[in-house]
This record gives C-alpha cells, structure tokens and sequence, in this order.
C-alpha cells in the first residue's frame, strides 16, 4: 500500500526525523563532556533552610506530638511528628511556629523547647514556639516524667 502526502508534510517529516537523528546522536557526547564529580544544586535549594525537631523518647516511645506551621506564598503548610527525630525542609525567612502535645499529659508533661543553631542554644518553657526560619535549626521538645507525688521524676532519654 502506497501513501501519497504532501509534498510539504514529506519535506517536514523528513526534517523531524533528521532533527530527532542529529540530536540523538549529539547527547552522549554532550553527557560524557560533563565532568562526573560535579553537582548540580537546584534553585530552590538554596532558599531553604533545615529544621531537626527532636522528641523526647525512652526506647521506641516518644512521648509526645510537635506540629509544624508556617505561611508561604499565601499557602498555610502544616506538618505533624511523632517520630523521635524529623527533618523538614522550609522555606528562609518563614516565620515557623511550633506546637507540641504530649502523648500523655499525666505522665509525660511538657517540659521546655531548646533551639539551637550551631552553637548557640536557648531555651523556653513556652507551650508554643515561633521564630524566624534564617538558618538550619535543631528543635528539642522535652518532656519529664511526673511522679505519683506530684514532682517530676527526671527527664526522658533524648534519642538523637
């Protein structure tokens, strides 16, 4: 069976697939110029910043919930973590504001939040925490085991 095009779609045809061919056959050269050992960052990474939030936990118990906000691009982002330790990737310059929730008040009541960046660290008793995301931070929520007489019976073990 014979087709009769155009001769217009035959030439166009004809100057795809030379195209398709050259291309083909340009990319490994193109790939193999490239030295291996560089990386290639994305835009986008260099916008943002680390946040570890770490959770008291004794053995695979952590003893209480952190949840993450914060507002970019008129987007509200919310995230929430049981794990003893959790990473996320947020945008510079958010304002991030972090709630906790112990798994169990009674027993495990909250203690304080540390932040720290680098080598400085400071701390509050605050319920909630907020502060302006303009380095990699490390977030401790502590909680404290409560007694039956009512003082606290010292402090989880922190897995890190």
């Amino acid at each position: 069976m014979n087709l009769h095009l155009p001769r217009s779609l035959r030439a166009g045809t004809g100057i795809l697939l030379l195209a398709l061919s050259l291309a083909s056959a340009a990319a490994p050269a193109a790939l193999a110029a490239q030295p291996s050992s560089r990386v290639v960052h994305s835009p986008a990474a260099k916008h943002t910043q680390r946040l570890t939030i770490h959770i008291t936990a004794t053995g695979s118990t952590v003893w209480g919930t952190v949840t993450v906000r914060y507002a970019y691009r008129g987007h509200t982002v919310q995230r929430s973590t049981s794990q003893a330790v959790s990473t996320f990737t947020v945008p510079r310059g958010v304002t991030v504001h972090l709630q906790q929730q112990p798994a169990s008040a009674s027993i495990w009541p909250f203690k304080q939040w540390t932040i720290g960046q680098g080598s400085k660290a400071s701390t509050t008793g605050a319920a909630a925490l907020s502060f302006k995301m303009n380095h990699n931070y490390q977030v401790t929520a502590l909680y404290i085991l409560q007694t039956s007489s009512g003082g606290n019976g010292g402090y989880g073990q922190m897995t890190r």
